[in-house]
């Protein structure tokens, strides 16, 4: 099945709203890999299972840090709260 086909019936274009602020922001990191790597991203099968398992590896850990660390952040609050 062609990645074009749709199946369905209604389809909202987004002009505004938390889709578009998605949309834009992977258009600009598209952007800024086209001129970093002087080319759009590729879709002749150059990146590969290990690349994107590397990838999505690398993005956990930086989300459970993030994420630690907010935890921590509110748990301090927390903490903080409890004394008042």
């Amino acid at each position: 099945m062609p990645l074009h086909t749709c199946h369905l019936r209604h389809v909202m274009i987004v002009t505004n709203g938390n889709n578009k602020k998605v949309m834009d922001y992977i258009s600009m990191r598209l952007d800024m890999g086209n001129v970093k790597f002087g080319k759009e991203m590729p879709l002749d099968g150059t990146y590969d299972l290990t690349d994107a398992l590397e990838e999505v590896t690398d993005m956990a850990i930086y989300l459970t840090s993030y994420i630690m660390h907010l935890r921590e952040r509110y748990d301090a609050e927390q903490q903080g709260d409890n004394t008042k």
